[in-house]
């Protein structure tokens, strides 16, 4: 029974109290008009009925709607039918014990409802006919509250007693006072009354313990996680701990804990996982951070880096937050070397990885400074969920592409200094027989030029014959400066005067169509060059420009004094540091393509029609300069001229007055006056020459075809005024060596050369001392008596220079 039903039972007896009292003083009439009291009865809550000793209802305060009030009925009809026996049995028990009785009974109310009543049956003393006073109340309200206090309660202790979380209620001594269930495997009883922080493991009971207290204190719910160890195994809850308030004060704690382990246990297993992923994270970063080779991730979408490791940062010369803010398109220039575009030649390499092809290619990219760095880049595509990202492995190969560009030029270099070894070896391989036939040729036809018994005619054929010796000699000339085997007289020259000399000679020989400037840079350095070799240089490069300006222009020749350092060397090759004196041939004709200007310098190239060339003008000025020691450079365009910049290397001698070199005019030879010259020559066509010529120009002679029978006659003939040997001989003392051994016996003994080949000891590198007289084959008439006789009167005039 509730405490309200209780008040109203007790009210109930009270009324019963003062009405008895009131009837004993003022009993009711009979009959149903009420009397004055009975109108006060009437306005009661509860139903009152007076009963006789038939148990017929003499008295009602008020009947329910629809009653009869004339009638007289009997007591149960005021009660349900199933409800008689109850009813009865109250009555009886009330006059047998005289005390009052209670009942709670189910009747029809005012509405016709059925309706809960909380009754009394009350004996009544001092009245003969009044027996029994029944008093009803309606307590449906209450019990309708009541039963659905008891479904709350039913519901609760279900969903307590079925919650899938623990649910207990502490006392102020912290000891569990309630439980609705144990899933640790242990029984209720061994739970309830033990304290709640035994139940923990001993590292988290003072928190538990500080908990509960907290709770008691501030009337404020906390919470915690705990671990629970039991003979099942280890358990984890989350523990909710709040207040039980009654009389607005906190009596107990409840505490409700949910069972975590398996979120832990996922939580334990996410962490582990993700420590592995961090180590593994870790490993990877190192192997990116420090892998050979610059490693970045782009993403297609953005176009933008997303990772990169150091090398990538290195390599670009950017931080990495400044990489992530760019791609490879900016990193590029605008166009790769073949022409492609860079961002469109980007977008295909990437789709390539994206469709899963293995893409690996060349790439110029750039770095933040502007400066070009060729790469090998690979290109994969990752794997993500959300993103479409394609990992790059970037390689520097600047290395691996000067190195080849080094290799194609020693190369390039090497099938050249091939090329001029086997002309060369070709060239001196036939020049020496070449020249001693052609100096046969020409001596001979020189002699029957000066046959006065000959015809004109005859002579004229001569002549001609005479004049394509000349020519062959000259083609053999050239291949041999091509070769850089041409014996060269190097003094110490000044070239603007050498310039000056030579441009009357240009103006004549370029004619009227072509303006010749010169610009000569004042106090230029001396130089040491053969003089008649360089005047042949301005002259054929005067001759290729004069060609390249078909229809007439502008020839400049121009000097300067230039030092190379080690930045210039890469415009010339073989080239030294060091000071240079350059002269320059400037053009504005017609120009070269790139192809043309890599051949200009190759023999027998021309771009000239045939017949019109024979390809051996560059090629000449290009081996007189590197066999000088210097450097060649030629830069053109096509429509833009053409400039040839001769480099020679520069002298710290005082230069030397220059004469134009040549074959020398016909005219008055010196004549011999009977000297005696020893002729040495294994070549007998060419030593019978030489004897006829020099007894014509009247020398006494001997001759040899060796070293031995040549210092043979020289012991014999003390009054021997000159020796004139050929520099190669058959046996193995050749002319140098028998010089040598001749000047053994005659110190003052004065030796002319004769030579068809440079290539020999007594002309190291085909650079002649200046103390050295040699002749070159083929020689005229003349040049022999010339060279004779200064050979002759060289001793004589300045005989100190052989002491």
């Amino acid at each position: 029974m509730t405490d309200q039903l209780r008040r109203r039972r007790d009210a109930l007896l009270q009324e019963l109290r003062e009405l008895e009292a009131r009837l004993v003083q003022e009993p009711p009439a009979t009959g149903w008009p009420p009397a004055p009291w009975h109108r006060q009865a009437a306005r009661a809550p509860q139903y009152l009925a007076l009963l006789d000793s038939r148990l017929r209802v003499r008295y009602v305060n008020r009947l329910q709607p629809g009653a009869d009030p004339s009638a007289d009925p009997s007591v149960f009809t005021f009660v349900a039918e199933g409800q008689h026996a109850l009813l009865r049995a109250a009555l009886e028990e009330a006059r047998a014990s005289g005390l009052p009785q209670y009942f709670e009974t189910e009747s029809l109310g005012p509405n016709g409802e059925r309706t809960w009543y909380s009754s009394w049956v009350v004996p009544i003393a001092g009245h003969d006919d009044l027996r029994l006073a029944v008093i009803a109340a309606d307590v449906s309200h209450e019990r309708r509250i009541e039963q659905e206090l008891d479904d709350e309660k039913s519901l609760l202790a279900s969903l307590v007693a079925h919650a899938p979380d623990a649910v207990l209620v502490v006392g102020r001594d912290h000891r569990i006072q309630f439980i609705n269930s144990t899933r640790t495997g242990r029984r209720r009883e061994d739970v309830i009354g033990h304290p709640a922080e035994e139940f923990v493991a001993p590292e988290y009971r003072q928190r538990v313990e500080q908990a509960i207290e907290q709770v008691f204190e501030t009337g404020q719910p906390t919470a915690y996680d705990t671990r629970v160890a039991t003979d099942q195994g280890e358990f984890w809850y989350s523990v909710r701990v709040g207040p039980v308030i009654q009389d607005d004060r906190v009596t107990r704690v409840s505490m409700v804990s949910t069972d975590i382990t398996d979120q832990v246990n996922r939580e334990r297993a996410r962490e582990h996982e993700q420590a592995l992923l961090e180590e593994s994270e870790r490993r990877f970063r190192t192997l990116v951070d420090n892998a050979p080779e610059a490693l970045v991730v782009l993403d297609v979408d953005t176009g933008r880096f997303v990772d990169v490791n150091d090398n990538a940062c290195r390599l670009f010369d950017l931080s990495r937050s400044q990489l992530l803010e760019t791609g490879p398109v900016e990193l590029s220039p605008e166009h790769q070397p073949d022409g492609t575009a860079s961002s469109l030649a980007t977008m295909s390499r990437v789709q390539d990885a994206m469709d899963g092809s293995a893409a690996v290619f060349e790439w110029t990219h750039r770095s933040a400074d502007g400066r070009l760095i060729a790469c090998e880049v690979r290109l994969v595509r990752l794997p993500h969920k959300d993103h479409r990202w394609v990992r790059g492995s970037i390689t520097d190969i600047s290395a691996r592409k000067e190195a080849e560009a080094e290799r194609e030029r020693l190369t390039l270099e090497l099938a050249q200094s091939q090329k001029l070894q086997a002309l060369g070896q070709l060239t001196g391989g036939v020049a020496h027989d070449f020249n001693n036939l052609l100096t046969v040729i020409m001596g001979s036809l020189e002699l029957v030029d000066l046959d006065a018994q000959a015809s004109e005619r005859v002579r004229g054929y001569a002549r001609q014959a005479l004049t394509a010796c000349e020519r062959a000699a000259a083609l053999t000339q050239r291949l041999l400066a091509f070769a850089r085997r041409q014996p060269l007289r190097p003094q110490v020259i000044d070239i603007n005067a050498l310039v000056l000399d030579t441009e009357s000679l240009l103006r004549r020989t370029l004619g009227r169509g072509i303006a010749i400037q010169t610009r000569l840079a004042d106090g230029l350095w001396p130089s040491e060059a053969d003089p008649t070799q360089l005047e042949n240089v301005v002259l054929n490069l005067a001759i290729n420009a004069r060609d390249a300006m078909p229809g007439g222009g502008k020839l400049t020749i121009e000097t300067a004094n230039v030092a190379l350092a080690e930045p210039d060397l890469d415009d010339f090759e073989e080239a030294e540091p060091g000071d240079y004196v350059c002269l320059s041939v400037i053009d504005d004709g017609v120009g070269m393509e790139q192809d043309v200007q890599r051949q200009v310098f190759e023999p027998f190239f021309t771009t000239k029609p045939a017949g019109l060339g024979s390809g051996l003008g560059l090629s000449m000025v290009y081996g007189f300069v590197k066999q000088s020691r210097g450097q060649v450079r030629i830069r053109s365009a096509p429509g833009a001229g053409t400039r040839v910049d001769v480099l020679l290397p520069r002298s710290e001698a005082a230069a030397e007055p220059t004469h134009s070199g040549g074959l020398a005019d016909s005219g008055d030879v010196p004549r011999g006056e009977g000297r005696l010259v020893l002729v040495v020559d294994d070549d007998p066509a060419v030593l019978v020459l030489v004897v006829r010529i020099l007894e014509q120009l009247d020398y006494r002679t001997l001759n040899a075809t060796d070293a031995s029978g040549a210092l043979a006659l020289l012991d014999a003939n003390p009054d021997v005024a000159l020796l004139v040997s050929d520099v190669v001989l058959s046996d193995s003392v050749h002319g140098p060596e028998l010089a040598r051994q001749a000047r053994a016996r005659r110190p003052d003994l004065p030796v002319l050369f004769i030579s068809g080949y440079a290539d020999d000891p007594a002309v190291p590198e085909g650079r002649v001392p200046a103390d050295l007289d040699l002749l070159e084959k083929p020689f005229t008439r003349d040049q022999l008596g010339q060279a004779v006789w200064r050979a002759t009167h060289r001793v004589t005039e300045a005989p100190e220079r052989d002491s």
